[in-house]
């Protein structure tokens, strides 16, 4: 079954809470700047006719509002995306219904194609059908078990699951649910009202994005539960939990917290780069840890081959926090010279990929900080490098990599909307030639799933197929490597399947894996590696 694209521009009225959170305006903003779309209806639900069974109200869920109070105390930030102001006037001259059961008709007169519906509960059910397109809204949770509780409820009190989120629609008269646009976010660990602040602003993305397609007459597939990890069941009714779940929710965090404040005082965390030689297949497990200099950490290694061993690129991060790039020499049998310092900033450089074109060596860091992404040429490889391009300017950029397929250059590149997590959004650009321009892809951002979309490392052919290593970042920053299989990347279309992973399972110590290249035949990966304190004070390197 197939959502049809008109070719004029999409009429569509948004209902709204009053006031509404700062994440709603980014929404509201974002389509208001397509020509494929223009709001022409407010819609607000009358006195009386508002539904506010999921809002927690009464002893029974007393416990629960005083969590809410206490999460966004120890959690909020300053303008954070659940910040309520007024919607309504960022659009002008908009006209504005007041809608009840009695004034559905008025409703249909306005001829819409899609009602928006940005409540914190779902549609009316006597709307579905006064929308040529339907009602579009939100809806969360993986599970039924999941989605029975507010957003994320359930998700951080267990600490076990990324949060699903969806973009749904009710058409018809019967109502049935279809789903437009789906994504996996990051799970903080101790509060809810974190997780939401960060995934609402790629949330508030989804509506403006499938206007776009509808418009340029992609149809939009309407898959129902169609992923196979998520079960929706019926319409989407959190209620808030009773105040026996919310005290066991808070003794589990409230264990976490301790673990984690006793766990700092005897042990450290830090990353370090691991190696393997000889090792094959989509999920390489390393030999060993390598020691980093005291007081540093090393991660993101990137090697090349040399004749008499390897050069190893990689971030170095002392004390002051501030992360520059440097190189050092390994041998054929893993023995590793000293570190050398090759780049240096006052932001922070990480993921120092190298790429050999023609006759010249070049390298592109990641260097969100400054704003732009920058191409670097070598002029004493692997030592002094000058800056050759600007690859994308006034440009948050994270991990950017760079692989030529098919003839032409693709760069596969991190980018997270304002105040929204770099973690969960994969975006593809493709060029003539490595220095660009670079052209977004139509369908950015190819991928929206914290849990694989971040780069973990260089592209990499095997068997005839191309594989793109990706981070799950699912619960943990960097947790794991999981290596996406390329079904077919050209300059319309991208997609790719999940074929391996590596986890950080080697060793008792490691807790994370979050990058992987070779060269040769040398492995490099790197990972948290957790370390027992000796007498209050950092352990040796081992």
């Amino acid at each position: 079954m197939m959502i049809e694209a008109t070719g004029s521009a999409l009429r569509v009225g948004v209902i709204l809470d009053q006031p509404a959170p700062r994440w709603v305006h980014q929404a509201v903003r974002a389509i208001q700047a397509l020509p494929e779309a223009r709001i022409v209806l407010l819609v607000q639900i009358a006195p009386g006719n508002v539904d506010r069974g999921g809002t927690g109200g009464g002893w029974n869920h007393a416990a629960y509002q005083v969590f809410q109070r206490l999460d966004r105390r120890l959690y909020g930030r300053r303008a954070d995306s659940l910040e309520e102001s007024d919607v309504a006037s960022g659009l002008p001259g908009c006209p504005m219904l007041a809608l009840h059961p009695g004034n559905i008709e008025e409703l249909q007169a306005h001829r819409l194609d899609v009602l928006i519906d940005f409540r914190r509960q779902g549609p009316p059910i006597e709307a579905a059908a006064s929308a040529r397109l339907g009602v579009w809204s939100y809806r969360h949770g993986a599970t039924p078990r999941l989605a029975a509780r507010p957003p994320a409820f359930r998700e951080v009190a267990e600490g076990k699951e990324p949060f699903f989120s969806a973009l749904v629609s009710r058409d018809g008269e019967e109502g049935s649910t279809r789903l437009l646009y789906a994504s996996w976010s990051p799970t903080h660990k101790r509060s809810v009202y974190r997780t939401l602040d960060q995934c609402l602003p790629k949330l508030a993305q989804f509506p403006a994005r499938v206007l776009r397609r509808l418009h340029s007459g992609d149809p939009i597939e309407a898959r129902g539960g169609g992923i196979p990890e998520v079960v929706m069941e019926g319409p989407y009714r959190p209620t808030p939990p009773g105040n026996g779940e919310v005290v066991t929710a808070v003794a589990k965090l409230v264990r976490r917290f301790g673990r984690d404040l006793l766990g700092g005082r005897q042990v450290r965390e830090g990353w370090r780069l691991a190696c393997a030689f000889g090792k094959e297949g989509l999920s390489p497990r390393p030999d060993r840890i390598l020691p980093p200099p005291r007081g540093t950490y090393q991660a993101d290694p990137f090697p090349i081959a040399t004749e008499d061993g390897y050069w190893i690129f990689f971030e170095e991060i002392p004390a002051s926090g501030i992360g520059h790039l440097s190189v050092m020499k390994m041998d054929a049998a893993g023995a590793c010279d000293a570190p050398r310092v090759i780049l240096q900033q006052p932001t922070h450089l990480s993921y120092p990929g190298v790429y050999r074109i023609g006759a010249e060596w070049y390298l592109l860091p990641e260097s969100a900080g400054s704003g732009n992404l920058q191409l670097y040429r070598a002029t004493r490889f692997p030592f002094e490098w000058v800056e050759e391009e600007r690859l994308l300017e006034g440009a948050r950029a994270y991990d950017a990599t760079l692989v030529e397929i098919g003839g032409r250059w693709w760069m596969f590149v991190n980018h997270a909307p304002e105040g929204g997590s770099t973690w969960d959004e994969l975006h593809l650009y493709h060029a003539e030639r490595p220095q660009g321009p670079w052209i977004p892809h139509p369908r950015n951002p190819v991928v929206s799933d914290a849990r694989r979309a971040r780069p973990a490392g260089h592209l990499f052919e095997y068997r005839g197929a191309w594989y793109r290593p990706g981070q799950d970042c699912g619960t943990r920053y960097g947790k794991a490597i999981v290596v996406n299989r390329i079904v077919r990347i050209d300059e319309k279309e991208y997609e790719e399947v999940e074929a391996a992973r590596i986890l950080p399972d080697w060793d008792p110590r490691v807790l994370t894996v979050h990058t992987l290249n070779r060269a040769g035949n040398l492995t490099m990966l790197d990972c948290i590696v957790r370390d027992r304190r000796r007498d209050g004070k950092d352990a040796e390197w081992s």
